[in-house]
């Protein structure tokens, strides 16, 4: 009979299941920029199909460039604590050199990690002030010299201005120079007058001789002033006082006494 077109147990490829595979749709979300960079902020993100399903593949779960709104950023913000230094409060001294103080406050603290501040909350600090020198006052005084030329009534007395302590940095200026000198008025104060006076007699002696009385005044011709010596007596005092104290002179008194003549007569 007629051969078998082929020989037994001849194998050959012959083509099958020639339909097209199905494609799958492949896609995926493609995020945009969020609105915040923390705390909770929003983004828009965009579907977008790479290969679109086909043959009876799978579809994607959402259109092409379809779009919506998610969450992003949610975690907490860090907030970097902010503070700032004081102005400087007044200096303990105006020259010479001070101290003055000023304070740091931290007006928003750290929180979430942020970065802390570079010094405490309430911390100071001192800086030098006032360095510039302190001016210094011309310091003196006069000194009298040598003897009033007068014990008193008014005399001259050289003095002498010493300075002690010159001035410095614009202090003030002594009144006059270094070892100057001047006469100057001393003893003003009057001199004491001694009283002057003198007795002199009035009226005559009651007697001649042999011791009378007499009246005597006593005359102040200076009085005593500024404490002078005061006169022995008042002015005008009047005295009684012995004068003509000689013995008076006796004239000699005497008489002839006859005796017994001789003879009874015959001479």
């Amino acid at each position: 009979g007629t051969n078998c077109p082929t020989a037994d147990k001849t194998t050959e490829q012959i083509n099958c299941n020639t339909n097209p595979c199905p494609v799958n749709c492949v896609g995926s979300w493609v995020p945009g920029t969020c609105s915040v960079a923390c705390g909770g902020g929003t983004l828009t993100r965009t579907f977008t199909i790479t290969t679109a399903s086909a043959n009876g593949g799978t579809p994607c779960a959402f259109v092409d460039k379809q779009t919506e709104q998610v969450a992003c950023n949610t975690n907490v913000c860090t907030v970097d604590c902010f503070g700032e230094w004081g102005p400087y409060g007044v200096c303990s001294a105006t020259c010479g050199g001070g101290k003055q103080t000023r304070t740091y406050t931290i007006t928003k603290p750290a929180v979430n990690g942020g970065a802390a501040c570079p010094f405490a909350d309430k911390q100071t600090e001192q800086a030098n002030c006032n360095t510039n020198p302190c001016p210094v006052n011309c310091e003196g005084s006069w000194s009298t010299t040598g003897t009033c030329s007068a014990t008193c009534g008014g005399g001259k007395q050289t003095r002498l201005y010493t300075v002690t302590k010159a001035a410095a940095n614009g202090g003030t200026d002594c009144p006059t120079a270094d070892k100057q000198t001047e006469q100057i008025n001393c003893n003003t104060n009057p001199c004491p007058v001694n009283c002057e006076g003198s007795w002199s007699t009035t009226g005559t002696c009651s007697a001649t001789c042999g011791g009378g009385k007499q009246t005597r005044v006593y005359t102040v011709t200076k009085a005593a002033a500024n404490g002078g010596t005061n006169c022995p007596t008042a002015d005008k005092t009047t005295e009684q006082i012995n004068c003509n104290t000689n013995p008076c002179p006796v004239n000699c008194v005497g008489s002839w006494v006859p005796g017994t003549c001789s003879v009874a007569c015959g001479g």
